[in-house]
């Protein structure tokens, strides 16, 4: 449906895309949008402007090679950043654009099942590749290097920490492709459990630390049955980046800190790098390592709290609502998008906070 001022309208929803000045100078080109439960619908497209139809886009479980229905560009942005933000799922944005356009019930579901799922998996996905450039030149920054970070040589200062709150339902269905990301923040699982039974809790802490329950096996006799993904552990620097993060099949077993340390080493086992490690119950994780505790009494942490990832936590625990319904893929996709957004953020901002 074409108007003067826009070159398409969805008829359904009253969604407007406006075109700047002088847009009657402009080739354009008419394209046909068929659906099977509604009427084929012609649409006014620019040549010249920034396309307005996400053509990659499939409905609900569709391939995205076969698009069946068009999609307001802008609008999909704008839904990335709520929910990358503000944790605003599918249900809710489309719930709000209900309202905003007195949509009917009918028209709320038939939008919900286009975009849920691989749909807007697919466009998030295209929008951190169209930020980053990262198929452009791989060389580029994916969004997981802190710019403060030592580069050849100097300490590295890391955060542990696990969260049980990031958990996934096991009636929440499987996934048919790998995610996304891969393994761009949450490292592959088949190597975790590896870890895992080679590294048995048989440690206890010392003396004069308390019995800390959270790296207790009982821990993981308490978690519910229905559950797949008990939690999350992660690391972050010294400036709160996220680095590397753990999907928990059990309590905060000492497996899962000394796989993530043996993994920061090897990554940059190639750099006269120093680790620096800073965990809540590091007095667990000495009878395997070498570790002393307050970063107050050791030479070259500096005035390091050691609370990072209790601040990134409670960012990201914000998504659990959404991610424990997800698949597998969809869920480490969202939540891999989400740690690169907070990333962003820190590494954006780092420069004011340090001059403070």
């Amino acid at each position: 449906m074409y108007t003067q001022n826009a070159y398409y309208e969805p008829f359904s929803l009253g969604l407007f895309l406006y075109l700047p000045e002088g847009h009657s100078t402009h080739a354009v080109y008419m394209k046909d949008m068929k659906d099977s439960s509604a009427p084929s619908l012609s649409i006014c497209v620019c040549v010249n402007q920034k396309p307005a139809l996400c053509y990659g886009m499939g409905s609900g479980q569709q391939q995205p090679t076969s698009p069946r229905q068009p999609f307001s560009i802008p609008l999909l942005e704008l839904f990335v950043c709520l929910s990358l933000e503000c944790q605003v799922s599918v249900e809710g944005f489309c719930n709000t654009l209900r309202w905003k356009n007195n949509l009917t019930l009918a028209e709320v579901i038939a939008l919900y099942r286009a975009l849920v799922g691989e749909s807007i998996s697919q466009f998030r996905h295209y929008h951190f590749r169209q930020r980053s450039l990262v198929d452009v030149c791989p060389h580029l920054d994916d969004g997981t290097t802190c710019p403060a970070f030592p580069k050849a040589d100097g300490d590295m200062i890391v955060t542990l920490d696990a969260n049980f709150g990031l958990v996934r339902k096991q009636s929440s269905g499987t996934s048919v492709v790998e995610p996304f990301h891969g393994t761009r923040m949450f490292v592959d699982e088949n190597d975790v459990e590896e870890c895992l039974l080679s590294h048995p809790d048989s440690s206890k802490p010392n003396e004069d630390c308390s019995n800390f329950k959270a790296g207790n096996v009982l821990r993981s006799q308490q978690q519910a049955k229905k559950l797949d993904v008990t939690g999350g552990f992660g690391a972050s620097c010294r400036h709160e980046m996220p680095l590397m993060f753990v999907n928990m099949s059990q309590g905060e077993k000492l497996a899962y800190p000394l796989y993530v340390i043996d993994e920061l080493l090897r990554r940059r086992e190639d750099k006269n790098i120093h680790l620096r490690v800073v965990y809540d119950i590091a007095c667990v994780v000495a009878s395997h390592l070498r570790i002393k505790y307050s970063t107050r009494r050791l030479e070259g942490f500096g005035l390091t709290d050691g609370e990072g990832m209790e601040r990134l936590w409670s960012f990201l625990r914000r998504f659990a609502r959404v991610t424990k319904e997800m698949t597998p893929s969809h869920r480490l996709d969202l939540l891999t998008d989400a740690l690169l957004h907070y990333g962003r953020r820190k590494s954006t901002d780092l420069g004011l906070s340090t001059a403070v």
